[in-house]
Order: structure tokens, then C-alpha cells, then sequence
């Protein structure tokens, strides 16, 4: 059969029109439905009726200009009216890549099915208030403003990966069944407003502001309740008004607290009766507060786990963790705390430390060094480990000592050693230590000021070439056990460190409990030399004459009642002067019987001594002279006369050797009372100080 060329023509037209209406996409009933209600639709709109019924993204990264656009109005509408929410699959509403003009309005929705906006720019307002949401996912979007307030979320709420909130992210009271997850978000606070704010928000999983977040503005987290984590390593958070950086009052975390690693907050953070299940983490993070305030501010926090601000964490401004509760430790070693005029470096007024409290150099090699420049406080802290302050610095100024532990209660050892420096006054008034208290292989003695007033301590170890300087210790009112072996335990070296205190009065207290000590180390003569020293100290600050009769004379003739023989051979050296004295004075005449009937008439005048008349003995009558108690008859039958031997003068005043020897004999009576009492009291105990 011949076809003519007219008929191939029109043949071909009609196979060409076929084909084309082949390749046109029939519109879908969701598409259909928009532009009833909507009118002429975008691309980007095209493309999001196309995608969503079946459970596909609608990437629109391609197009540009009007294309690119989808209507706030219209998205919402997607998400809210039945007739379209019914045409979607579980997925939800998927969008990438476009931008989206007018507020998206979803305030008191239930929307059962997830929304995400990837790469996204919101021209507008998100609102979200008191809506109900599978999840919401707007990862590396831009976006206007976001208000969720009291928003539930069944899911993770994810603003990430490039994230940008220009005009901060408002989630009061919102509810969070996943993650809030804000990685490498940024946020902008808008009108002196939050940048982002979580205030009571309740998170089942974790809250992640880290690598990268960066945030201008205030991040408020009062009174939030997280179940995981709370992980803000390597964020940046920048305050630009009066507040903190990072304001977390009240807040309760079921995991850990990370603001370490790259953590930076400029304006400080308020972690105040804050509850935390697991540890603190601050290790190498960087708090900055404003106007001279407080750089962390935890007071009265709770944590179950370890506080570390170790590692290379700064705080420039004051570290405050009165009357925190910690169940791990305290750990500080290599950090670096900068308090200023107004504020400490550390203040840890009341902390209860079930650990230890750890404010040392870092132990490894090359390690950083612990440095608290105005003042760290630990006043009736209570520390069931160690305080270990080894190679630590602690300079302190006119207003905070550089150590403050008046009152501290350590059940374990302190150790302020090994390279540890203090410019100013370290106190452990009132303190407790129930271990060790050791102060040795100290840097730069001479510009500390040690008081260890009224401390209890189980054992003391101090080393001479860490002793404070003359004036610069304190020690009176101090208890201790029993002193280390390295000290050591002597009387001389004990008592040099006793010296160290100021000159000022004189105190008995800290030589009686030295003297105690040694006692029942087994050192008696040691505490013997403690007691005698005592004295001999009190001896420079007596105020009345009788006083001083004991302290400057009598008393230093029987070491104060503690070497009593030492009276007992000065009475022998006096006997023995006495002796010779007397028997010099007998062979000149000079000594004569007490009795008219001494002698008797022998060739004529000529008197001789009866040979029923004691005879005389130097010795014997120095003895019983000298010794109140000892009766010989002799005593009373001689005694020196006062008008023989030769003619003396002095002055206008004249007298015979024999009255000399009188007053001499005197005097040995007296001293013989003197000292007999002195060395007897002594022996027996009855005479001591």
C-alpha cells in the first residue's frame, strides 16, 4: 500500500505528540491541592508536593532566584491541614536547599510526622510555640529567628553543621525526646535577647553545643533537665552584655558536664545549685568573666562524679565553688586561676569533698604548673582525701591569704611540698588533718607566712630549709601526734622551728606540746631540753621582780625544776669553798668557840681548848652549815669572830677579815637553804615550770 507524503506527515505529528504527552509528569493529588489553594506554584513548591507523598526530599539546591522560593504559609499548611498531612508518608516533610520566605507559623500544632530543612535559608520567623513534633531537623540552615517555646519534640531537635540563628533560638520549657543537637551551630542573639535559650527544657538524651558551636549572646540553661550528656567541648561562647556566657542555674544533668577541650566562654559561666550524676569536666577550658567577676560560678553544685579543672584550664576571673558537694575530687593540677581586687582565684568556702582536693603541677614532664593569683579559699571545707598541693603556686594579695584553710577538716594527708610556692600567708587555723601535715622541699620560704594556730594533726613533718622566716610562723594552740622521722624528732631542731614564731609574747603552749610529743616518742631527754628551753624563753619576758627571782636566777640553777643536779653540784662546789675558806679562817684565828667554857688555864695565863670541847673541822662545819638539815654538833660550837684578823678599810668604813668571814658564812647558809630546797624539789617533782 502507497502512503502519500501529507499522510506520513500528519502520522508523524500524531507519533510526536504522543511521545511529549508520554514524558509530561501528571501532577500529584498534593500538588493539585496547593494549587487550588495557593495559586501557581514555584519549582521549589513543584518539587515539594512531588517529593513528600513519597516520603522523598525535595532538593531544590539547583534552582536559583523565584524558583528557589517556597512559601512559609504554604509549608506550614502542609504540615497542618488534613487534607494535605494525609497524603504524607512517615518521613515527612523533607526540604533541601531552598529558601523559604514568610513566617513558617506551626504555634500549637501536632505534627506527627518529622520536618527536616536541610541547607535551607528561612527569611522569616519559625514559630513553634506549644506545638507537638516527631523531630525537627533544620541542619546547616539559616534561619531568622526559631521559637519553640513549650514545644514537644518526640525525637532530636538537630541545629547543626552550619546551623545559623540570626536572631537567637528560644526553647523555654520545651520538651526533647531525643538530642538537642547544635554542632557547629552558630547563634546570634538579637535585642539583648539569649542567643539560644533552653530555660527549662527537658532533654532525654544529650544537649551538644561543641565542635564549633559558636554562640553571641547568652546560652541560658536554668533550670534544664537532661537526661545524657551536657557536651559543649571546643564551643565558643561570647556574652554581649552583663550576663554570663553560659548560664546553667539549677540545672540537672544525668551524664557529664564537658566544658573542656577548646571550650572557651567569654563573660563566665553559672553553673549555681546545679546537679550533675556524673563529673565535671573543664580540663583545658577557658572561662573569662566579666568586669572582674566570676570567671565559673558553681556555687552549692552537686556532682557525683570528679570536678576537673586541670590540663590547661584558665579562668580569668574568680573560680567559685562554695558550699559545692563533690563525691569524686577536686582536680586542679596545671590550671591557672587569675583573680583580681575584687575577687579570689579559687573560692571553695564549705566544699564537701569526698575525694581529694588536688592543686598540683602536672606530674608528667615539662607539666604545667598550678597557679592561683589571688588567694584560693578553703575555709571549713570538709576533704575526705588529701589537699595535695605539690609544685603548686599560690601568690596571694592586700585583701586574701595566698591559702586560706581556717577551719578545714582533711581526713587524709596535706601535702604543701615538692617545689609548692606561697607569696603571702598560708592559714590552717583551726584546721584538722587526720593524717600528715607536710611542709618540706617548699620554693622561696621567705615569702611565706605559715599559721597552723590551734590545727590538729596527726603527724608534722617540716623541714628546716622550708621554714618560714623569723616572725613568719605561727604554731601556738597547735596538736600533733607525733613528729616524722624526717624531720627529725630532735630537741635542737624542734626548737629552732619554735623560734620562727613572732618574738612578740611569750607562748608556753607550743613548747609543752613539743615536750609532750617527744615524751612518748621515747625522747625524754629531748622533752627534758623542751621544757628547760620553755623557761628559758618565759625568762625574757617576765614583768615583776619575785618573778624573775625564779625565771632569771633560782630557777636556772635547777634547769627549772628538769636538771636538779645541776643545783646539787653547785652546793658541792660551795661546800667545797666553804671548806677551804673556813679552814683558813680556824688557822688564823679567826674562828672561836661559842662557849665561855671552851678553854682552860694552863700554864698560867696561856688558854687551851678542853679536850671535852668538839674540836673543829673545815669540812664537817661547811657541811652542816651549808645543809640545813644535817646536825653534827659542830655547827653551833664555832662561828667566825668579827673583831679578829687583820684591819680592813674601804672607804670611811673599817672592819677585821674575821667579819668578812662572818657575812661569808651567812651567805652559805642561805645559799645552802636555797639551793638544798631547789635540787630536792627537783628531784622529787615538787619544783617545775
Amino acid at each position: 500500500m502507497q502512503t502519500s507524503f501529507p499522510g506520513i506527515i500528519v502520522l508523524l505529528l500524531t507519533t510526536a505528540a504522543g511521545l511529549a504527552a508520554a514524558d509530561v509528569t501528571p501532577r500529584t493529588p498534593l500538588a493539585q491541592l496547593l494549587a487550588s489553594r495557593f495559586g501557581e506554584l514555584s519549582l521549589s513548591e513543584e518539587k515539594l508536593a512531588q517529593a513528600a507523598p513519597n516520603g522523598e526530599t525535595a532538593d531544590c539546591s539547583e534552582l536559583s532566584g523565584k524558583d528557589r522560593i517556597i512559601r512559609g504559609e504554604l509549608l506550614s499548611w502542609v504540615c497542618t491541614n488534613p487534607s494535605a498531612s494525609v497524603q504524607l508518608t512517615s518521613r515527612g516533610v523533607s526540604i533541601s536547599g531552598a529558601e523559604i520566605v514568610n513566617n513558617m507559623d506551626l504555634e500549637g500544632a501536632r505534627i506527627a510526622f518529622p520536618i527536616r530543612g536541610v541547607q535551607c535559608v528561612f527569611r522569616d520567623a519559625i514559630i513553634l510555640n506549644d506545638s507537638h513534633v516527631a523531630s525537627l531537623d533544620l541542619t546547616g540552615s539559616s534561619v531568622q529567628e526559631l521559637n519553640a517555646i513549650n514545644t514537644r519534640s518526640e525525637g532530636s531537635l538537630y541545629l547543626r553543621y552550619g546551623f545559623k540563628a540570626k536572631g537567637g533560638v528560644n526553647l523555654i520549657g520545651a520538651g526533647i525526646g531525643g538530642n538537642l543537637d547544635c554542632n557547629l551551630g552558630e547563634f546570634i542573639s538579637k535585642d539583648q535577647m539569649p542567643a539560644l535559650n533552653v530555660n527549662s527544657v527537658q532533654v532525654k538524651g544529650s544537649v551538644y553545643l561543641r565542635y564549633g558551636f559558636k554562640a553571641e549572646g547568652e546560652v541560658n540553661l536554668v533550670g534544664a533537665r537532661i537526661d545524657g550528656s551536657f557536651d559543649c567541648r571546643f564551643g565558643e561562647f561570647i556574652s554581649k552584655n552583663q550576663t554570663a556566657a553560659l548560664v546553667a542555674d539549677d540545672t540537672e544533668v544525668n551524664g557529664n558536664v564537658f566544658l573542656s577541650n577548646g571550650f572557651k566562654a567569654e563573660g563566665g559561666v553559672i553553673l549555681v545549685n546545679a546537679k550533675i550524676d556524673g563529673y565535671l569536666d573543664c580540663s583545658g577550658g577557658q572561662f573569662i568573666g566579666k568586669n572582674e567577676g566570676r570567671a565559673l560560678d558553681a556555687n552549692s553544685v552537686e556532682v557525683k562524679g570528679a570536678i576537673y579543672l586541670r590540663n590547661g584550664f584558665k579562668a580569668e576571673g574568680e573560680v567559685n565553688l562554695v558550699g559545692a558537694k563533690i563525691d569524686g575530687n577536686l582536680e586542679c593540677d596545671g590550671g591557672q586561676f587569675i583573680g583580681n581586687a575584687k575577687v579570689l582565684a579559687l573560692n571553695a568556702n564549705g566544699v564537701v569533698v569526698k575525694g581529694s582536693v588536688l592543686l598540683r603541677k602536672v606530674r608528667a614532664e615539662g607539666g604545667v604548673i598550678l597557679r592561683a593569683e589571688g588567694g584560693v579559699n578553703l575555709i571549713n571545707a570538709k576533704i575526705e582525701g588529701n589537699l595535695e598541693c605539690d609544685g603548686g603556686q599560690f601568690i596571694g594579695n592586700a585583701k586574701a591569704p595566698a591559702l586560706d584553710a581556717d577551719g578545714v577538716k582533711i581526713e587524709g594527708y596535706a601535702f604543701l611540698r615538692d617545689g609548692f610556692k606561697a607569696e603571702g600567708t598560708v592559714v590552717f587555723f583551726n584546721g584538722y588533718v587526720g593524717r600528715s601535715f607536710q611542709w618540706w622541699g617548699v620554693e622561696s620560704p621567705e615569702k611565706a607566712i605559715l599559721d597552723l594556730r590551734l590545727v590538729r594533726v596527726g603527724t608534722l613533718l617540716s623541714r628546716p630549709d622550708s621554714w618560714p622566716t623569723q616572725g613568719n610562723l605561727r604554731v601556738d594552740g597547735s596538736i600533733y601526734e607525733q613528729i616524722d622521722d624526717w624531720a627529725p624528732p630532735s630537741a635542737e631542731i624542734q626548737l629552732a622551728w619554735l623560734k620562727r614564731q613572732p618574738r612578740d609574747r611569750f607562748l608556753s603552749q607550743p613548747f609543752e606540746q613539743l615536750a609532750s610529743v617527744l615524751r612518748k616518742m621515747g625522747l625524754k631527754e629531748d622533752a627534758r631540753k623542751v621544757m628547760i628551753a620553755k623557761n628559758e624563753e618565759h625568762a625574757h619576758y617576765v614583768q615583776w621582780r619575785l618573778e624573775w627571782l625564779w625565771y632569771g636566777l633560782f630557777g636556772q640553777l635547777v634547769g627549772y625544776g628538769y636538771s636538779p643536779w645541776r643545783a646539787f653540784g653547785i652546793s658541792l662546789v660551795v661546800i667545797g669553798i666553804g671548806w677551804w675558806l673556813f679552814r683558813r679562817g680556824y688557822r688564823q684565828g679567826l674562828l672561836t668557840p661559842t662557849s665561855g667554857d671552851a678553854y682552860g688555864t694552863v700554864r698560867g695565863s696561856t688558854h687551851q681548848l678542853l679536850d671535852s670541847y668538839p674540836k673543829f673541822n673545815a669540812f664537817i662545819y661547811s657541811l652542816v652549815a651549808f645543809v640545813p638539815l644535817v646536825k653534827l654538833g659542830l655547827g653551833d660550837q664555832w662561828t667566825p669572830n668579827a673583831n679578829r684578823g687583820e684591819s680592813l678599810r674601804l672607804g670611811n668604813v673599817s672592819f677585821r677579815t674575821g667579819s668578812l668571814l662572818r657575812g661569808y658564812l651567812w651567805f652559805h647558809i642561805i645559799s645552802g637553804w636555797v639551793l638544798t630546797t631547789l635540787w630536792v624539789g627537783g628531784i622529787t617533782g615538787l619544783v617545775k615550770t
